[in-house]
C-alpha cells in the first residue's frame, strides 16, 4: 500500500509539472486518494468508474475534478451511482459539465451484456439508463458527455487536437532540444530519398529507423491533428519521448 501510494503520488507531480489531467483509478481507497490529490491543487481529471457515495461526488466537482459513470449504472444492485447521476444536479452548479462515460473494457459490460467481454458499443445501454435518470434523451446524454470528453482531453469538437501555437517549438525549447524548421530543399532531398508517401503521412517505423540513425523526428508542421490519425500518433509519439528527457533535433516539415 504504501509503494502505491508514492508512486500515486509521483505521478500527480509529473501531472502537475506537465500540466495534464489524471484518470484516477479508486477502488476501496478514497481516504487515502483524496490525501494525495489534495496535496495538488493545480491538477485536475476524472475519477473513473466512479464507486464513491454522493458526499464524495460532491467532494471530487468541488476540487475540479470530473466523474465517469460505466455498466455498473445499469446493474441492479447499483443504487448509489444510480442515485447520483439521478441528483446530479443537487451536486454543484456545474455538474452536467463534469460527468463523463466510459467501458472499462473489458469489463463491467452493461445489462443485459452484463459478465461478457465489453464493447465500445454497449455503452448505448449506459447512455440510454443515464439519460433516463436524468429525464433527457440518450442523445442529449450522449452529446453532453461528447462535449464533456473534448474539454476534458482538450481537444475541440471536430476531434482536433488543441495545441497552443508553435507548440512543437515550445516543446523542443523547453526540454533543450534543438529546432529547427526544415528548408524546401532539404525537405525535396528528403523526398526523393524515402518516397512520395512520406509527404503526408510519416510513420512510426520512418521515425524509428531516424531516430536510430540520427537522433531526428520528421513531422508535419499541421497545428490541428486529428485524433487517431498518423499525424496525431507522430505528434504524442515525439512529445512523450521529449517530456521522458530525450535530447533530439526536432526537424519540421516545410508547407
Amino acid at each position: 500500500k504504501e509503494e502505491q501510494k508514492l508512486c500515486f503520488d509521483a505521478q500527480m507531480q509529473l501531472a502537475a509539472k506537465l500540466d495534464v489531467p489524471v484518470v484516477i483509478h479508486d477502488r476501496e481507497a478514497h481516504e487515502d486518494t483524496f490525501e494525495i490529490l489534495a496535496r495538488y491543487p493545480s491538477v485536475t481529471g476524472v475519477i473513473h468508474s466512479f464507486s464513491g457515495s454522493f458526499e464524495m461526488a460532491k467532494q471530487v466537482l468541488k476540487m475540479g475534478y470530473c466523474i465517469s459513470v460505466n455498466g455498473v449504472l445499469t446493474f441492479n444492485n447499483a443504487k448509489k451511482i444510480v442515485d447520483i447521476v439521478t441528483r446530479l444536479d443537487e451536486l454543484a452548479p456545474d455538474a452536467r459539465e463534469r460527468i463523463l462515460m466510459e467501458t472499462d473494457c473489458p469489463y463491467l459490460a452493461p445489462v443485459p451484456f452484463r459478465g461478457k467481454l465489453n464493447r465500445s458499443d454497449y455503452m448505448l445501454y449506459t447512455a440510454e439508463k443515464a439519460a433516463d435518470c436524468l429525464a433527457i434523451s440518450r442523445e442529449e446524454f450522449c452529446e453532453l458527455t461528447y462535449r464533456n470528453a473534448c474539454r476534458f482531453y482538450r481537444i475541440d469538437e471536430t476531434g482536433k487536437v488543441l495545441l497552443e501555437d508553435n507548440s512543437y517549438q515550445k516543446l523542443a525549447q523547453d526540454r533543450g532540444c534543438l529546432y529547427y524548421e526544415m528548408p524546401q530543399d532539404e525537405w525535396t532531398k528528403l523526398k526523393e530519398a524515402y518516397g512520395e508517401g512520406y509527404t503526408r503521412t510519416i510513420n512510426l517505423e520512418f521515425l524509428n529507423e531516424m531516430i536510430d540513425r540520427e537522433k531526428t523526428f520528421i513531422f508535419s508542421a499541421d497545428p490541428f491533428l486529428t485524433k487517431g490519425s498518423d499525424y496525431y500518433m507522430e505528434y504524442k509519439y515525439i512529445t512523450e519521448l521529449i517530456k521522458a528527457g530525450e535530447k533530439i533535433k526536432i526537424v519540421e516539415l516545410w508547407k
